[in-house]
């Protein structure tokens, strides 16, 4: 006499019956196809978080390679800004991240960089995060559709 679980088929033993998916308890070894998604979701939520950290290095190293410049005086683009001299600016760019600064020496616009962090590790920080939170949203998005599409089925 065969029962049947709200998973699948299942044999007189409560192992799971040829085509039935059968259920992880049980003494049933989960099959590859179950391990697939949360191992997918784990190593791409990692990423995510170790691209996060990339990020947050690289600006937080922007803020103070700008501050020790700012304190140390001898950048003198710098000084001119500290002392509103007419055309001098200092500009926060954040793809790459980096800090210059523009002022005029003899009428003509010279620029400075004052801080940069490494491009390399900015970009793959960027590359693993968008890669990793994208990966966990597909992923959780299709299973979520798989179900509903599961529902409407019965």
């Amino acid at each position: 006499m065969d029962q049947a679980d709200a998973r699948g088929a299942t044999t007189d033993g409560g192992r799971p019956a040829a085509g039935g998916t059968g259920s992880p308890a049980g003494g049933a070894r989960p099959t590859r196809a179950t391990l697939v998604r949360p191992l997918v979701l784990l190593v791409a939520s990692a990423a995510a978080l170790v691209g996060i950290v990339m990020l947050l290095t690289t600006l937080i190293t922007l803020g103070s390679q700008s501050l020790d410049a700012s304190e140390s005086g001898d950048v003198p683009c710098l000084e001119a800004v500290s002392g509103s001299v007419q055309g001098a600016s200092l500009d926060n760019a954040y793809l790459p991240p980096r800090a210059t600064c523009t002022w005029l020496v003899d009428g003509a616009p010279q620029t400075v960089v004052v801080a940069q962090p490494s491009v390399p590790v900015f970009w793959v920080g960027l590359a693993l995060a968008v890669v990793g939170v994208v990966t966990c949203a597909s992923v959780l998005l299709a299973g979520r559709r798989r179900a509903s599409r599961a529902r409407a089925t019965r």
